[in-house]
């Protein structure tokens, strides 16, 4: 029985994300794009986060703003869709969260201003991505998660409809793996980063 309720709320999610991913274009485009404090914005979905436990994992979630100085106190404001950017960060950290160690488990989420980029960081300790796979996460039903009870509710859509929010606001989302400067050959976790246009 337990196994068929796995199954049965695994395929609630499936159809939900393909209903999800099918009309996201057309909301988007009919919606009319706020200013929203990204910084604000992920402050509260890292609270949300840190709120969500999962059973016999240890896991700290960190966020980090870059200091602005005075003359760009709006430094972080850009224009989009409060819900679908916190979608967006909401699918990157518990992405993040499925390939920690259960034991020290560590997440950063770091904003950043770039010129005239606001730019967001999703870093994890994990075993990082495998290099032909960098690109390839972010196709639609693309998993490499390990078979368990812990991945089990993933659809494979969840990085494909990040990149389709965040390219429809205008941006960019990559994957890239966090490298160990005294041994290049030795990977230390993933990185996800959101480049958005300050405004």
């Amino acid at each position: 029985m337990e196994i068929i309720q796995h199954d049965v709320r695994r395929l609630d999610r499936l159809i939900t994300d393909i209903s999800d991913a099918s009309r996201l274009d057309a909301e988007l485009a009919r919606n009319v794009a706020d200013k929203v404090d990204l910084a604000a914005l992920l402050r509260s979905v890292v609270d949300g986060a840190r709120g969500h436990t999962t059973s016999g994992r240890r896991l700290t979630i960190n966020f980090e703003a870059q200091k602005l100085p005075a003359t760009q106190r709006q430094g972080y404001v850009v224009s989009g869709h409060d819900l679908r950017l916190s979608q967006v960060f909401t699918n990157l950290i518990e992405n993040a969260r499925s390939f920690v160690p259960a034991e020290d488990g560590r997440i950063n989420v770091l904003i950043r201003r770039r010129g005239q980029r606001v730019v967001v960081a999703i870093e994890d300790n994990g075993p990082g991505i495998q290099a032909e796979a960098l690109e390839r996460i972010f196709e639609r039903f693309y998993t490499d998660r390990p078979a368990g009870e812990a991945f089990g509710q993933n659809s494979g859509l969840g990085l494909s409809i990040s990149r389709q929010i965040v390219e429809a606001h205008d941006g960019t989302l990559r994957a890239e793996n966090i490298v160990d400067p005294a041994a290049p050959d030795k990977i230390r976790g993933a990185r996800f980063v959101v480049s958005l246009p300050a405004g």
